[in-house]
């Protein structure tokens, strides 16, 4: 591997922070403080995503060709996956409702299900297929 030992504490701290508020999480008692937690790290999951992004699109216009075509297609499956980000979980704290009529109807609980989910993996399937095309040139 080519990382230094910083890189390696902020993978490390990548897992070891999540535990610790997992942790902290459980011993809240007010749901509704909660649901504010998990739309305030969804803010802080946007703006990493948004400084990424810039990063990427910086890079793009030194490089220019193939790489930029690359770097472009793993930038649009963030923007894509952060476009659906807070909706999905601003969805999800609010207990899952049919947002556009009964359950029966096509906006169903189990369409956004759907929706959800599997556009988050077909979204980050963008930026896996730019990463291949990284590698496969």
């Amino acid at each position: 591997m080519n990382m230094e030992r910083r890189d390696l504490l902020a993978a490390g701290a990548s897992i070891l922070i999540p535990l610790l508020a997992g942790i902290a999480a459980a011993g809240i008692q007010s749901q509704r403080m909660v649901v504010q937690i998990v739309v305030w790290g969804t803010y802080a999951t946007s703006a990493a995503i948004v400084i990424s992004v810039a990063a990427i699109y910086k890079a793009r216009e030194m490089y220019g060709g193939e790489v930029a075509r690359n770097l472009e297609l793993i930038a649009m499956g963030y923007i894509l996956f952060i476009v659906s980000f807070l909706p999905h979980t601003l969805w999800h704290v609010s207990g899952l409702p049919d947002a556009l009529g009964p359950g029966w109807a096509i906006f169903s609980q189990a369409w956004w299900t759907g929706f959800f989910h599997i556009g988050a993996i077909m979204f980050f399937m963008i930026s896996v297929y730019g990463f291949y095309k990284f590698w496969e040139a």
